[in-house]
């Protein structure tokens, strides 16, 4: 078997497709396989095998497949080894040009990091969401193009609508500056960038500046209810918040989806601490794994000052939804006492990781090969 294996990665080395088919045809299942830690067909992307790669999609292998360690689709792997004739050949059978949505960066990372102004044009052309938002770094391509110093490789960017998550910006231009100026001092910096779920409301990012394992998502919109409010959920800093993970009905728009959910079941109800929203509830949304339910809370952002949830721009108060898993205690409140003055990662979502700090897929459905 090992013999096999060895076989079949020369034959992608040289990229010969004809001896590849034959024994494929005796093997199917290694078209199946991982090789390096990548599928095969990741793997024949990342060393230029396009004839091989041609072959593979011939017999049912997605270019949206994804394996290993960085869950990178074929055509991140061939951007990021700069193979111009196969991700234009993936881009041309349809391949999405963001890559795997739900991976550390999109496929226009490494073009942008090696100022690969050819690749990031496919890209953009073929569709590539200019200002998709790293996962690894909560920042946009222009933030890592400027931060590389590639000049013009940002004007290219901005003709496609590209702008920075990682540049302050003036609240008093906002309504609810206050509620925004608070969260920014309590919380963290807030990105430059704005996600579009519902036209009452959209969501924001902050990071946490006390607790940098995690990050800030919230509503932005709702306090023009009776009574004002926003909603809050803290999440591992790694998990993908994106615009296309929405449209693509991708598992990860979790927390972007369960708040639209849940703005939506308080828009005809009044929100109290305590309330309980089970998975059970929203059974049309996939959960992550190792969560059963959220449950508001008025945290108090400053335990010292015992500030709570209030944000002095008339009485806006900021919700948070804690994750709890099955079972909860009878007596809720000591569990919702401790929540409100409890550290981010006593409240926030913690993507599960193994022994090497490699995180485990939420959905494990998703997993591939």
């Amino acid at each position: 078997m090992e013999e096999l294996s060895d076989k079949i990665r020369e034959l992608v080395y040289k990229d010969n497709a004809a001896e590849l088919d034959k024994i494929l045809e005796k093997h199917s299942y290694f078209a199946f396989r991982n090789f390096l830690s990548k599928g095969l067909l990741q793997f024949a992307a990342g060393e230029n095998a396009l004839n091989i790669c041609k072959l593979l999609h011939s017999k049912g292998i997605s270019p949206e497949d994804v394996a290993g360690q960085l869950q990178n689709t074929a055509l991140q792997e061939a951007v990021s080894y700069n193979h111009p004739a196969v991700y234009r050949w993936l881009l041309s059978i349809g391949a999405n040009p963001n890559g795997n949505v739900a991976a550390l960066a999109p496929a226009i990372d490494p073009a942008v990091v090696d100022n690969n102004s050819a690749a990031v044009k496919a890209l953009l052309e073929a569709g590539a969401e200019p200002n998709f938002l790293y996962s690894a770094r909560n920042c946009t391509p222009l933030d890592v193009c400027l931060a590389f110093g590639h000049t013009e490789l940002a004007d290219l960017l901005k003709e496609y609508g590209a702008v920075q998550a990682r540049i302050p910006f003036d609240f008093s231009e906002y309504e609810n500056s206050g509620v925004l100026d608070h969260i920014h001092t309590h919380v963290g910096n807030i990105l430059n960038i704005e996600f579009a779920v519902n036209p009452e409301y959209s969501l924001r990012l902050a990071t946490i500046r006390r607790d940098r394992d995690f990050k800030l998502l919230f509503t932005n919109g709702l306090y023009k209810r009776q009574p004002r409010y926003e909603l809050m959920v803290c999440i591992d800093y790694q998990w993908p918040v994106n615009q296309r993970l929405i449209p693509e009905n991708n598992p990860y728009a979790f927390f972007m989806l369960i708040l639209e959910k849940i703005a939506g079941c308080l828009k005809n109800d009044t929100p109290k601490e305590g309330m309980i929203f089970d998975r059970s509830d929203f059974d049309s949304i996939p959960w992550p794994s190792n969560m059963d339910g959220l449950m508001l809370v008025d945290y108090q952002f400053d335990k010292d000052k015992d500030t709570d949830g209030q944000t002095g721009d008339e009485d806006v108060t900021l919700w948070l939804l804690v994750p709890f898993s099955h079972p909860l205690p009878k007596n809720t409140e000591k569990l919702i006492a401790r929540y409100k003055t409890a550290k981010w990662k006593k409240v926030g979502y913690r993507w599960q990781r193994d022994d090497t700090a490699t995180v485990i897929p939420a959905f494990p459905e998703m997993q591939q090969a």
